[in-house]
């Protein structure tokens, strides 16, 4: 579930530079906004300074996914740490 989170923040962060219609193949440039693999397999497609573009911008976009993700699995693992510890609280000790 959390790889699904990801992948979601990943593509509505992703911010391509404009002009690559004509640049890339409709599938590598549909591959650059599904995945970071397809962004890096886009920017090895194109020059320099533009190939530098779309890495530093599908690296924003993965780096504010892992951001999302880390925080919903620190509320995950804090939610149930304290579930257990309520529950556990109950439990007898051994004689």
């Amino acid at each position: 579930m959390l790889g699904s989170i990801l992948t979601a923040s990943y593509q509505q962060n992703l911010r391509l530079p404009a002009g690559l219609d004509g640049m890339l193949p409709g599938a590598a440039l549909h591959n650059a906004g599904e995945t970071l693999a397809g962004a890096v397999e886009a920017a090895n497609l194109l020059p320099g300074p533009l190939s530098q573009a779309v890495m530093h911008a599908a690296a924003a976009a993965f780096d504010s996914g892992v951001h999302v993700t880390a925080a919903i699995g620190l509320v995950l693992m804090a939610t149930a740490a304290m579930l257990a510890g309520v529950v556990l609280r109950k439990v007898p000790k051994a004689a």
